[in-house]
């Protein structure tokens, strides 16, 4: 969720409605939740949901706002201007795996009173959609002050301009060291040999995705704006860049692409098309309970801002949260009304029970509740230090020595792969809990070479803990559940040598049992003594 606070005069004048305050009664009804509004102070702070891209400006709110109280509905259509033979990029093969790709687009004969509104914009996006920049990173400048084409390519770290805000040329090694923005963002350029560039015929343009020379800065009397976006998803970048030249377009500005020329292929920025998904009147009725017609439905959808014949939807393309027909009938339901939907008594009925999984599950929670185990959840998701590093494991090598599930696009630094074993999970809880002694368990999910495994982790911590009281515990475990299981000798790096087991079903290794090695513990910041083990359940 992302707060954003809003130019109150705008909203009125863009939604078509002089009125703030029926306005801000409907926002709840789109979905979003109204965090501060104070008529006096023209203060209207909205909390809204990570799916809605296009409602983060002003243009966005009121244009929502607009359809859904029928002042101005149905779909709205966005135009660009002629292609301009100097609007164009150059995209080095060089940067490719860097930071691949780039979309642009031109404004022109904007009416732009509220900079502060853009900047707020421009950084929500990029803490959101954007995943603090990593995905997508926006620079905008003003037009007037570039001399087109551009070139986008490496560079070494050792070419200079003057920053944002600065008034010195800073070489790129520099501005990742002493620049506030290159402090901050310098992790997601630093493994690089070369830097990300943006130059025009002048000179340095912009060094994404940490800062924008100074010498393109947008003031007060900017109308005309340059926009450039570069990151790892071009289908993201897309999003963005449509999303944002439709706001432009809403508030006077007339929207000019810029083409992208690579080595494979030539392809211009932004396309603004309108999509189209068919819909069945059956579809939605089935889904809502409902008894809609299709003129029903037509009316509902032009309330969301959309077209529809029947048969087609036709989707804005500012509207990037919509991927299937779900989504058009979530929309439908938004504007019937959640509290007009009847409730209904289902045509069936049956009774629920326990899975297997969680009969076999609450009988090994019990049996440790009963040697007074605390039973603890965790999420899934860790990080490699916790996971790994703390444990004193190489990396990608956990619990069963098989390749972790790293993810893509992390939000945080805090949650980057699934966890392949509990133990570390369970170390964190020790962690945040000084009483001794401390016996604790969780039964829960890891992720091993693409396979979900349930396993179970117990440690005990206090002074004299040793490989005997962990044996104990397993041991009268495997008696009350029938488990016919041995331990036999074998190293592993997170235990003390000659203090180590393995667990062995048959023929197949099925986890581990020992005293924690000192180090780990420290690790961990804890100070006593941890014995415990791991199974795959």
């Amino acid at each position: 969720m992302a707060v954003v606070k809003f130019d109150y005069e705008e909203v009125e004048k863009l939604s078509g409605k002089n009125d703030l305050a029926a306005l801000v009664l409907n926002i709840p009804m789109l979905g979003m939740t109204v965090e501060k509004f104070d008529k006096a102070e023209k203060a209207l702070e909205v909390d809204i949901t990570p799916d809605r891209l296009d409602m983060l400006t002003n243009e966005g709110l009121a244009r929502a706002l607009s359809s859904f109280l029928g002042i101005k509905k149905g779909l709205r259509e966005y135009s660009l201007e002629r292609l301009e033979k100097n609007y164009y990029f150059k995209v080095d093969s060089n940067v490719s795996k860097i930071r691949p790709f780039v979309v642009s687009a031109a404004v022109k004969d904007l009416d732009l009173k509220d900079i502060e509104g853009i900047m707020q914009v421009q950084e929500k996006i990029h803490d959101t959609y954007g995943r603090k920049r990593k995905k997508v990173a926006i620079g905008i400048h003003d037009l007037d002050k570039l001399k087109p084409p551009f070139t986008y390519y490496a560079a070494s770290p050792k070419e200079k301009f003057v920053p944002l805000d600065k008034d010195e040329e800073m070489s790129l090694e520099e501005i990742l060291k002493k620049h506030e923005k290159g402090i901050d963002y310098a992790h997601l350029v630093n493994e690089f040999d070369k830097y990300p560039l943006i130059k025009d015929e002048e000179g340095v343009v912009s060094f994404p995705p940490i800062i924008n020379a100074e010498r393109t800065k947008v003031t007060e009397g900017t109308n005309n704006l340059f926009i450039e976006m570069t990151g790892t998803s071009i289908t993201a970048l897309m999003n963005v860049l449509n999303t944002v030249c439709c706001s432009f377009a809403d508030n006077g500005g007339r929207i000019f692409p810029v083409e992208i020329r690579t080595t494979k292929e030539k392809y211009a920025t932004p396309d603004l098309l309108v999509k189209e998904i068919e819909l069945n009147p059956d579809e939605v009725n089935a889904l809502l309970g409902t008894n809609l017609t299709k003129k029903d439905i037509d009316g509902l959808l032009e309330r969301m801002g959309y077209y529809y014949d029947g048969k087609i939807v036709k989707i804005p393309p500012y509207r990037v949260d919509i991927m299937e027909k779900a989504d058009i009938i979530e929309d439908v339901a938004i504007a019937y009304g959640y509290n007009n939907l009847e409730p209904v008594l289902p045509m069936q009925y049956s009774v629920g029970r326990k899975t297997e999984r969680s009969e076999k599950e609450e009988k090994i929670a019990l049996a440790l509740i009963g040697m007074n185990g605390i039973e603890c959840v965790n999420f899934s998701l860790t990080n490699t230090d916790k996971n790994n590093k703390f444990m004193m494991l190489n990396k990608e090598k956990a619990f069963g020595n098989e390749q972790a599930e790293v993810l893509r696009n992390p939000l945080t630094s805090d949650y980057t792969m699934v966890r392949t074993w509990l133990i570390p999970s369970v170390l964190a809880n020790l962690s945040n809990n000084d009483s001794l002694p401390q016996r604790i368990f969780e039964i829960g999910s890891i992720a091993v070479s693409k396979k979900e495994k349930r396993s179970l982790a117990f440690l005990e911590m206090g002074e004299g803990i040793t490989f005997t009281n962990a044996r104990r515990v397993l041991e009268t475990l495997a008696h009350e559940l029938n488990w016919n299981i041995q331990i036999k000798e074998k190293s592993h790096p997170s235990f003390i040598e000659g203090r180590i087991g393995v667990i062995v079903s048959g023929d197949e290794e099925r986890g581990v049992i020992g005293e924690l090695h000192p180090q780990v513990i420290r690790n961990f910041g804890l100070e006593y003594p941890v014995s415990g083990f791991e199974i795959c359940l």
